[in-house]
């Protein structure tokens, strides 16, 4: 135990604690310079000579002789030292140092850690160019592990900073009750969603063409940095020493997770971050997705298909893919005979219109730009097919932007958030086809389809309503049930939104279900009951059960509507009763009867509570008052469910309640002939003599 948590310790120390950062640096470099429009990674070029002489210092590329001309696409993909020092010098030292603050490198995380170190940077005022230069690149600063993730998390998410932490909530044993939860704390808006877009386009190319080949996993889009850190001893550096890093993430095109492995001083092997740390981060990447079963990315020409399949409507499918990495997946497809593929050159616009128009007119049509997507009515006006761009549609690489154009959905911020979350789901089969009657503007709505997922889990083919719902997963509360229950629950915790249960069965019931126990609704199933039977009674202090006493009314007629609906519903009230009467066996009826007696309005009757009332109404209520007594087994045998084992003996006394009620009715009577009697019988003493004899029936 001493020796697993003293691991566990030495982990945490190696995120808080500072090292240089060469390399994955880079990536806020890059980062800041597409965001102030610096560097067009396709148009400009840099001729790197394998050195760049700044001030008095020589900077050196780690390839001798240099990688010659070089578009700034490959200045990244080549990891190039001299090329991101020309990009931090079209930033300047002001910009370049307020997007480090901006990515929070001067600063504490905040992460929920004892220990963490602030990082050590040049302050502003004692930048030079050289200083500039080095910081470029990430030498002669050092930075922790977890401001490194953080930062570049901010980079790749769509531009968002947001404060790290480790633990997610605690939770009460005993309730299950959350007690101390940490939610997404956003810091601050570092870049656009379009320019993080870009990096994570550029640092997938990294993965796929560049120094992090030995990364790259098949059927899975991966992006990342290398990083190879010279260390420094006693203010010098040191000879073949270094710290070798790399820094990924997938999907690249909606990531989930980043992986950072840095190495010290590996031995006997050539230490470059691509050669030692990026396999390293592959293997746990592909243990990722082994653990978490990570889907793999469908292929370009399949989900290029699903875009005209969902759409009949669709002539013309645009695709803007500045970085090329698309263009070179699809240009050697085969594509149906039905289907026009054509990559754009750039130039023959009237062309390009000429066989939209008449030579492809009844085709689908593919067009590939190598260019960014017109984002604005400017950009709009000087794209010469807008007409027809805004008429089709437009490849989304987001799977959630995607789904969102596909089907029309409101593009809000909220719905946004929502499908990005849930859209691999979607693409599920076993969701789809439940699901699908929803995806349209007026029918997506998060209620709809969270109560669709929980529907899902509960091994549904239909969305059900919440009433539904909560009396299902009550069924599941059952001993039987315990392998079905157990699943459900598992499901149910993978999916944050499927929370909203716990809130609608408080709303309703005043409780939650309790996912550490094996009884996992059991105080919901108690709360059912109790309330059941009690809702129409005052509170009395000597009640053990009174914690379940729901109190407020809006929650009580919602009580009462869930109670009635199931009952009302053939399927589920037998299974929905049994399972509550199992899972509430601890609320004992005869101490209910013990503390508020026998002749309360009580609600629910159950078997057990019908006994003792049934017992008081012979003893006392039929030889005192038969018409009374007649009324409360009535009213009793009306509560008792159909299966009831009670319900056979309160018909019998029911009967013999009238039975007397008439006999008293009757009193002593004088005939003074046959005719007079029968006349008599006729109209009055036959119900005497009927409620005998059923009586009899009943009880033999």
């Amino acid at each position: 135990m001493a020796k697993h948590l003293r691991n566990i310790i030495n982990i945490f120390l190696f995120y808080l604690s500072c090292h240089k950062m060469v390399g994955t640096f880079k990536i806020l470099t890059l980062s800041a310079a597409l965001e102030e429009k610096k560097i067009n990674l396709f148009e400009d070029y840099y001729y790197d000579t394998g050195s760049i002489k700044v001030a008095s210092a020589r900077i050196k590329c780690w390839k001798a002789g240099g990688h010659g001309s070089e578009s700034y696409l490959q200045v990244v993909q080549n990891s190039c030292n001299p090329g991101f020092v020309i990009m931090g010098q079209k930033l300047g030292t002001d910009k370049l140092y307020e997007y480090v603050e901006q990515f929070g490198f001067t600063q504490k995380t905040g992460i929920d850690l004892n220990g963490e170190a602030t990082g050590i940077m040049f302050k502003k005022d004692k930048i030079g160019p050289v200083e500039q230069a080095t910081i470029s690149f990430g030498q002669g600063i050092s930075v922790t592990p977890i401001q490194q993730v953080t930062g570049v998390s901010a980079a790749i998410n769509g531009g968002t900073l947001y404060k790290p932490y480790v633990l997610k909530y605690i939770t009460e044993p005993e309730t299950n009750n959350i007690i101390l939860e940490n939610n997404k704390v956003e810091v601050r808006k570092t870049i656009s969603e379009e320019t993080s877009k870009l990096v994570r386009e550029t640092l997938e190319s990294v993965v796929s063409e560049g120094t992090g080949k030995n990364a790259f996993i098949e059927n899975y889009r991966v992006g990342g940095k290398t990083g190879t850190a010279q260390k420094v001893k006693d203010g010098a550096y040191m000879s073949n020493n270094y710290i070798t890093s790399f820094m990924g993430f997938f999907p690249a095109d909606k990531p989930e997770y980043v992986v950072y492995v840095a190495v010290d001083n590996a031995k006997g092997i050539t230490q470059y971050g691509g050669t030692i740390a990026a396999p390293i981060a592959k293997n746990i990447m592909k243990s990722i997705i082994n653990i978490d079963e990570v889907p793999q990315s469908t292929e370009p020409k399949e989900r290029i298909y699903t875009y005209f399949a969902r759409n009949q409507y669709l002539h013309v499918l645009f695709i803007f893919d500045p970085v090329g990495g698309f263009c070179d997946e699809l240009e050697h497809e085969e594509w149906d005979e039905n289907f026009v593929y054509h990559e754009f050159d750039g130039h023959s616009w009237f062309s390009l219109k000429y066989h939209l128009e008449h030579h492809w007119f009844d085709k689908k049509v593919v067009l590939l730009f190598r260019m960014l997507e017109p984002q604005n009515s400017a950009s709009l006006l000087q794209f010469p097919v807008a007409d027809l761009l805004e008429a089709n549609a437009v490849y989304r690489e987001d799977d959630y932007a995607e789904f969102i154009e596909q089907y029309g959905l409101p593009k809000t911020l909220e719905i946004q958030k929502f499908v990005s979350k849930h859209v691999a789901d979607f693409r599920l089969k076993k969701f789809h086809d439940v699901l699908l009657p929803y995806f349209n503007r007026n029918d997506f709505t998060e209620d709809n389809i969270i109560r669709g997922f929980i529907s899902i889990y509960l091994g549904q083919k239909q969305v059900l309503y919440w009433d539904k719902i909560i009396a299902r997963v009550i069924c599941l509360g059952k001993l039987e049930e315990e392998k079905k229950r157990e699943k459900f629950f598992i499901q149910l915790q993978k999916n944050q939104d499927a929370y909203e249960l716990q809130l609608h069965l408080e709303k309703v019931t005043g409780q939650r279900y309790e996912v550490n126990q094996t009884e996992k609704v059991r105080k919901i199933a108690e709360s059912i009951k109790y309330n059941s039977i009690m809702a129409l009674i005052g509170e009395d202090q000597r009640d053990n059960y009174r914690q379940y006493k729901i109190k407020d009314q809006l929650t009580l007629g919602r009580f009462n509507q869930l109670v009635e609906n199931i009952n009302n519903d053939r399927d589920l009230a037998e299974p929905f009763n049994a399972a509550v009467a199992e899972l509430a066996r601890d609320i004992k009826e005869e101490e209910i009867i013990r503390i508020y007696g026998t002749e309360q309005p009580y609600g629910m009757m159950t078997d057990a509570l019908c006994w003792p009332i049934l017992e008081q109404i012979v003893t006392s209520s039929i030889p005192g008052d038969a018409t009374i007594a007649a009324n409360r087994i009535q009213n009793l045998l009306n509560k008792l469910q159909e299966n009831a084992l009670a319900k056979a003996s309160v018909e019998t006394v029911l009967n013999i309640a009238r039975y007397y009620h008439n006999a008293n009715s009757t009193g002593t009577l004088r005939l003074n002939n046959p005719d007079e009697y029968i006349k008599r019988y006729s109209n009055e003493l036959y119900l005497m003599d009927f409620y005998y004899r059923k009586s009899l029936e009943s009880f033999y």
